[in-house]
């Protein structure tokens, strides 16, 4: 019996040694996550900061979203136009 008892403590010492790596890689895994995290968060912060401040950057920067706006409503206004022909048809 006292074999069984040292083969199931060697057993449970294994298992725990186990869990213990797989725990510590696990941390290591979700602090690489969150540091890349905060450095995509600090990267879009500057690129952000340079759009705002650069006048070139941020002129082009509203003409492209008027011209998305724009569009988009065109887009619409063709969906529009094609049903009412369909409706015509």
């Amino acid at each position: 019996m006292s074999y069984t008892n040292n083969w199931n403590e060697k057993a449970s010492l294994q298992i725990q040694n186990k869990t213990l790596k797989t725990v510590s890689a696990l941390q290591k895994f979700v602090q690489n996550i969150l540091n890349s995290s905060q450095s995509a968060e600090l990267l879009s912060s500057a690129i952000n900061q340079t759009v705002e401040q650069d006048p070139v950057i941020s002129s082009t920067s509203n003409k492209i979203s008027q011209l998305t706006y724009t569009i988009d409503r065109l887009s619409d206004q063709e969906s529009l136009l094609r049903t009412r022909l369909d409706l015509l048809q």
